[in-house]
């Protein structure tokens, strides 16, 4: 068992906190800015305690785990003691562990998951990557993942920064593109339901497969007389005109099919 000290009251925080504590690692203290919020934390994790003075975070602790957004890490590094004996890590994919330099002993424990503090979450399936900054750290925190989740990688910054891109493209954009038709629809008066079984099964031949290979539709067969009918529907909403192209074109690139229109 090892000890642990949480900065951060948010979603991933969270989730980190009680990931680590079902697998019998002690939160010793929780710190937020907001002292009801790392309370709320701390009280989940007794006999963790809280505080949102980050000058009276406990100097004994194993790990110290940096939960926040990606824009706020810098600064709780910055007012950190570089004299910490334990283990500092972030858990940002986008962040380069470099961040944490003045450290002598630190590293990233990375969940590459869509992550709320409210959902249960199947920790043996959550996907892990971790880098150290040093081989002895780097098998600790493989130790520590690996007892958690059966997905675990060792990527360093850039790769980790890859599939950080990588989950913004298969999560967000893929959402974003679920509300573009999700508008299309209702402004037919028709339920978004209609496309349920589209979006399960297209998701289930990604998982299967290279995804260009089972990639079908007007622009893979190179149709450009759909296309064009797809195109004057959508004239009088210049966004939604362009988005159809852009993502056009990028498919029949990756069909090797002329990309004029």
């Amino acid at each position: 068992m090892s000890n642990w000290v949480v900065l951060g009251s948010g979603n991933v925080a969270t989730q980190f906190a009680r990931m680590l504590s079902q697998h019998k690692h002690k939160i010793m203290q929780v710190y937020s800015p907001s002292l009801s919020r790392a309370r709320d934390l701390a009280k989940l994790h007794p006999p963790a305690e809280a505080t949102q003075h980050i000058d009276k975070i406990n100097k004994t602790a194993d790990y110290y785990l940096i939960a926040v957004s990606d824009n706020a890490i810098r600064d709780i590094v910055a007012q950190l003691d570089k004299d910490i004996a334990g283990t500092i890590l972030h858990t940002s994919g986008a962040t380069d562990m470099q961040v944490l330099e003045k450290f002598s002993r630190y590293g990233v424990l990375y969940p590459l998951q869509t992550i709320h503090k409210n959902q249960d979450v199947d920790y043996s399936t959550l996907p892990l990557a971790v880098e150290g900054n040093g081989s002895s750290i780097s098998q600790e925190l493989l130790t520590i993942a690996n007892s958690i989740s059966k997905h675990v990688y060792q990527y360093n910054s850039k790769q980790r920064l890859a599939a950080h891109v990588a989950a913004i493209f298969v999560n967000n954009f893929t959402n974003s593109l679920f509300q573009v038709a999700y508008d299309i629809l209702k402004e037919q008066d028709m339920p978004f339901e209609i496309v349920n079984p589209l979006i399960e099964k297209t998701a289930k031949a990604a998982l299967s497969n290279i995804p260009k290979d089972v990639q079908t539709g007007p622009a893979a067969r190179n149709d450009n007389q759909t296309i064009q009918k797809h195109l004057d529907f959508l004239k009088g909403n210049i966004e939604r005109e362009r988005l159809y192209r852009i993502l056009t074109e990028e498919i029949k690139k990756q069909q090797n099919k002329p990309t004029k229109i």
